[in-house]
């Protein structure tokens, strides 16, 4: 029985260091040792990390499902949407350049891709939709991507990029609060995507510190949690539609 638990926990440790470095996977599967707190603290950073990236397949299909499902965007900024695409796509391009572990940023890529198709039907569904500006949008976006990918992109220019990413995913949040607020209800904004994304940016902030050590990066991800923890308590506080708000403060 011994030497079958140890051949199960060989085979952990070994079916770990894709994702653990070989030194913690044998202290915590073949030592045993559970008071290592440097290869604990890192596999709590690399199970949150493959998990919200796991998540985040999901994270925007309430929303998006809800959009399909009414046919309208009505509630949600497109400004917002555009900026935060091109959050996606700068933020997993700086960390892509940079070499930082898959886990630490994966779900970048994932939520871009459901942020285009949530931004696809939201200005579809719109009348003042031009195709030509979604067009080039997505063409301008996915050029970057490929370059990046391709490692024609000089580490001057993504640190230029990154500089305006920092400002950029505080701007894109700011329209989508400032609609909210202004039209007094929340119209199509799912609470459940919006706490699933105050969650992830929760989890980003532990991976970042662990991991990642990079100041710009950890900035970014604290005052996402700020504002999407703002976001999240109006799609709870304001009703779907702007007339439900008006008779609720008039019964006050």
């Amino acid at each position: 029985m011994l030497y079958k638990n140890r051949i199960y926990m060989k085979f952990l440790a070994y079916a770990c260091r894709p994702f653990v470095n070989e030194k913690c996977c044998n202290v915590i599967f073949m030592d045993w040792n559970l008071k290592d707190k440097e290869c604990i603290s890192l596999f709590m950073s690399k199970a949150i990390g493959y998990g919200l990236i796991a998540f985040s397949s999901i994270l925007k299909l309430p929303q998006l499902f809800v959009i399909i499902r009414h046919k309208s965007g009505h509630g949600l900024s497109i400004t917002s949407l555009f900026m935060e695409i091109i959050a996606n796509v700068l933020a997993y391009c700086y960390h892509r350049q940079k070499g930082f572990p898959f886990s630490t940023f994966g779900e970048t890529i994932l939520i871009m891709i459901q942020n285009v198709f949530i931004a696809f039907f939201v200005t579809h569904y719109s009348p003042n939709y031009n195709i030509f500006m979604w067009n080039l949008f997505i063409l301008m976006n996915s050029c970057l991507i490929f370059a990046v990918e391709r490692g024609i992109v000089s580490d001057y220019l993504m640190a230029t990029l990154w500089a305006i990413c920092l400002p950029l995913s505080i701007a894109y949040k700011i329209p989508q609060i400032y609609h909210t607020y202004k039209a007094k209800c929340k119209g199509e904004l799912s609470p459940l995507s919006c706490f699933l994304t105050l969650m992830g940016s929760c989890g980003r902030v532990f991976t970042t510190i662990r991991e990642v050590h990079d100041y710009s990066v950890l900035l970014m991800y604290l005052l996402n949690v700020l504002l999407n923890g703002t976001i999240w308590i109006q799609s709870l506080t304001y009703p779907k539609e702007p007339a439900a708000f008006e008779k609720s403060r008039s019964k006050r």
